[in-house]
């Protein structure tokens, strides 16, 4: 008789196996969340003074230069607090066109709001970064004391810092220090089981900038190259609870054409390869979701706009869609957008604290649908996200600061 259970036993558990190999076991897989957020850096340091006017002429060119490259026509107002000398404002805009200025006021050389024209919109205030950095360090420090009560780790979509004009490394650049002190040191010290870290990111155009070598990042998140991040190889994998996490790295930026596809460390080709293949691997151990991060957006209103179709992941990620459950983290455009496209979503989560860009170009009609404005008025607008991923799949909050609107504080399901 013994024989004979053990035998029916057997025949069940093999049987299980054969009809669902890799998700046989799916219900064994934890509860987890985590967060995604991008493009927190703030937009420039001018630690400068009434007496340094040249070392800031040569600042405002390198910045001048790497955005509009050197045929731009700009003019730009100086003003410095008469008793301590620093420079206290400065107000940007092209020749024969000061309606469409930009004006920065600083503290302490750092901008702590930002204004642009015509109408004086406010497009930055320090308060929306220190606001995202402050929350998420709230809610990580709570999943690490219990992980069904809040985020795990947090993924970051690129532009952490501005520039390595003033140095490239975390001990030389403030950009990098800034970052580390006031966030990074503040994560809890312990690790989730099987990461490296708690903070996971791709890397963006600005973190090249004057830093080719990619020293800042590197030298403030040295565990990435445990993980296969190289200056040659600016990818990586890992699995977590059953999900797979994929970065790619869309590279430099050419003002001539700032949505292009940038990234040649490797080539495009060779990142869809691999990343094909990464995706193959999750159908063939039955991922329960694939989540992938890449700094330019597949699909965006905003600024640059989105990536061109021949430099597009979209098209690589869409024959794995029917197999796999697919999400897509991207930034570049300082703003939010969610899209569902053929069974894969794309988040745009540029609201991390840098400048904001407040208007959208209209697509073609059959262009896939914005989730989240809806063409209503964009407004200053600083998030993250919060993903839970549970046995039911996932559910995302983007959770929200709005200084000007009647309710600041918000939590927002999307996808609902």
């Amino acid at each position: 008789m013994k024989s004979l259970f053990s035998f029916v036993f057997l025949s069940v558990f093999v049987f299980s196996i054969i009809l669902f190999p890799n998700n046989a076991f799916a219900d064994d897989y934890e509860t987890f969340s985590f967060v995604v957020f991008g493009d927190n850096r703030l937009p420039g340091y001018f630690p400068f003074n009434v007496n340094q006017i040249e070392e800031l002429e040569r600042c405002f060119e390198q910045i001048m230069l790497y955005a509009y490259g050197p045929d731009a026509q700009l003019d730009h107002e100086l003003s410095f607090d008469p008793m301590t000398g620093e420079l206290d404002w400065f107000r940007v805009w092209p020749v024969n066109a000061p309606d469409l200025y930009s004006l920065s006021v600083l503290k302490n050389g750092w901008p702590r709001l930002m204004l642009r024209g015509p109408g004086a919109n406010i497009v930055l205030r320090s308060e929306g970064q220190a606001w995202v950095y402050n929350s998420i360090i709230e809610d990580i420090m709570e999943g690490a004391d219990d992980p069904l009560s809040g985020p795990s780790f947090c993924l970051n979509t690129g532009d952490m810092t501005y520039f390595g004009f003033f140095g490239t490394s975390r001990d030389e650049s403030p950009f990098w220090s800034d970052l580390y002190e006031r966030f990074l040191t503040r994560l809890p010290e312990s690790n989730p089981e099987g990461l490296p870290g708690r903070y996971f990111p791709a890397s963006g155009n600005h973190e090249t900038w004057l830093d080719e070598n990619l020293d800042g990042l590197l030298s403030t998140v040295p565990y990435l190259r445990e993980m296969g991040f190289t200056v040659e190889n600016r990818v990586y994998m890992f699995d977590f609870e059953g999900c797979r996490f994929i970065f790619l790295d869309t590279g430099d930026m050419d003002y001539r054409n700032p949505s292009e596809w940038g990234g040649n460390h490797p080539g495009f080709q060779v990142q869809m390869n691999i990343l094909s293949g990464w995706l193959q691997e999750a159908v063939d151990i039955s991922s329960r979701q694939v989540f992938i991060t890449f700094h330019n957006p597949a699909f965006c209103q905003s600024g640059f706009g989105p990536l061109p179709e021949e430099h597009n992941p979209h098209y690589y990620i869409e024959p794995f869609a029917s197999d796999l459950s697919i999400t897509v983290f991207n930034g570049h455009v300082h703003t939010t957008e969610v899209y569902e496209v053929e069974g894969i979503k794309y988040l745009v989560l540029g609201g991390g604290g840098g400048e904001q860009g407040h208007e959208a170009t209209p697509q073609s009609d059959d262009y896939p649908e914005e989730m989240y404005w809806r063409s209503n008025q964009r407004v200053e607008d600083y998030n993250y996200l919060l993903v839970q991923v549970n046995s039911d799949g996932l559910n995302l909050q983007l959770q929200r600061f709005r200084p000007e609107s009647e309710n600041s504080y918000e939590s927002v399901e999307l996808y609902r």
